[in-house]
């Protein structure tokens, strides 16, 4: 089957792509958490509004890719071919599309979340900062 050297290599690949993966990660973090910090609020949203645009373009087109496809499946019985062509309902490629959305929105809240937790944060702050300024004044 598998030799030693194969098996090594899956796993030292299998470990670059988390390595990767995690950095991808840990990246969009870090920028989300400096952008949400920048003075200009919507700069916070940008990351959400791409992760929330790339969630929809995907649930597209498996919507589409779903609503147009039928699906033929050949079965041999006993020397017999028998064809048999599925078509979705309707119902299973809304449902499909709208678990896909979903899906893929979880990074997007992720997101919102890093954004309205540092904007709460700035906010107190520049209430401090006001409440000071009218103390002295």
């Amino acid at each position: 089957m598998y030799t030693q050297a194969d098996t090594t290599f899956r796993v030292i690949f299998i470990l670059i792509l988390a390595a990767a993966f995690l950095g991808i990660v840990l990246t969009a973090i870090i920028l989300q958490i400096k952008l949400s910090k920048k003075e200009n609020k919507w700069l916070g949203l940008v990351l959400p509004i791409i992760s929330f645009l790339n969630a929809a373009a995907i649930a597209a087109s498996v919507l589409f890719f779903m609503a147009s496809v039928a699906i033929t499946s050949v079965y041999v019985n006993g020397g017999e071919f028998t064809l048999e062509t599925v078509i979705a309902q309707p119902g299973d490629v809304i449902g499909t599309a709208a678990a896909i959305f979903g899906m893929f929105n979880i990074p997007t809240i992720i997101l919102l979340i890093i954004y309205f937790a540092t904007r709460s944060k700035i906010n107190d702050k520049s209430k401090l900062e006001k409440m000071s300024v009218m103390d002295l004044e």
